[in-house]
């Protein structure tokens, strides 16, 4: 059972999951599957991520998904709508799907978290919500069983607020979070530090819970990171993270849910075809030791440093463009 952790401003969303999938026993069997998506629909623009089940027979949640959202999509093409009719189709799919409806209820546990910004609201409104078959949000417990129905939680910023608004929520494995490592986020997102520093502060957190004995393997060290400004003129930005030196980078999926959009682009992976282009991602070094990448620098000038976002994919209303920085 991944992770994903999101947390938001009144400047930028962020959202970090990682890639690993393990079986009901707590073994690896894929270290770079994507739990990560971006949608935009006629009023929000939202990071998507999932945890709990992933794949089963031939049911993959994340296509799943995909295509739930975009047939949830009509006739208004509008957040809250879509989020209520995906709650709706997930209750469906999973008691009368027969590659679902027969798995043990432990296993059929599914939560789908979306966050960022409405955009029927001036200035535009920070949102959050969940869709879960055991994860009770209003008291914060889980659940050891799968429910029979889908619930939806709906969460947004306060408005009038004299404080900075700030929306941290972590979903996936049983709640053994770093207190120490949250309160800095919610400091570092509170002051509006940029957003690579916040990155780094969540990836912290994912790294001390990778580590943790009593979580054993369920949380891995290949992240996907989404940036998604509060302008919708800004594209949002997303990263891939490796624990090991990759040539290739993997990226979210994209759902465009739109009266005029209506589209889903899925396993994006961007792979060099110059055998002597150098890698696009790797794991933390010590500040001073050279840079994975051969560039001759030193790695806290180059790939380690909080300004460089490693390999981007740019996604806005109007033009996707990837590029490697």
């Amino acid at each position: 059972m991944t992770w994903v952790v999101a947390i938001g401003n009144s400047e930028q969303f962020i959202q970090v999951s990682d890639r690993r999938l393990t079986d009901q026993s707590g073994e690896v069997i894929d270290d770079e599957s994507n739990k990560a998506i971006i949608m935009l629909c006629e009023n929000a623009r939202l990071a998507i991520g999932f945890t709990g089940l992933a794949r089963t027979g031939t049911f993959c949640t994340r296509e799943w998904l995909l295509n739930t959202l975009n047939a949830a999509g009509p006739p208004e093409f509008a957040a809250k709508e879509i989020v209520e009719r995906v709650g709706e189709m997930a209750t469906r799919e999973f008691s009368r799907n027969p590659l679902l409806s027969g798995l043990p209820k432990q296993a059929k546990r599914l939560t789908v978290m979306l966050a960022g910004y409405l955009y029927h609201h001036d200035p535009p409104l920070g949102a959050l919500a969940i869709i879960s078959n055991y994860f009770d949000v209003d008291s914060g417990e889980l659940s050891p069983e799968a429910w029979d129905t889908f619930k939806v939680y709906l969460r947004q910023e306060l408005r009038p607020s004299l404080s900075e608004p700030v929306l941290p929520f972590v979903i996936g494995a049983e709640p053994r979070v770093n207190k120490r490592l949250i309160a800095e986020l919610v400091s570092l997102t509170e002051r509006k530090k940029p957003a690579g520093a916040i990155v780094e502060k969540i990836v912290e957190l994912f790294a001390a819970a990778s580590s943790d004995p009593l979580l054993g393997d369920i949380i891995g060290d290949q992240l996907n990171i989404v940036v998604n400004p509060r302008d919708l003129k800004s594209p949002v930005i997303t990263e891939y993270r490796s624990s090991v030196i990759r040539r290739e980078a993997y990226l979210p999926d994209q759902a465009y849910v739109c009266k005029d959009r209506h589209l889903n682009i899925s396993n994006i992976r961007i792979e060099p075809i110059d055998p002597s282009t150098p890698p696009m991602s790797g794991p933390k070094l010590h500040a001073k030791q050279p840079c994975w990448c051969h560039s001759g620098k030193k790695y806290k000038d180059c790939h380690g440093s909080k300004k460089k976002m490693g390999v981007c994919f740019i996604v806005s209303p109007t033009k996707k463009e990837v590029r490697n920085e």
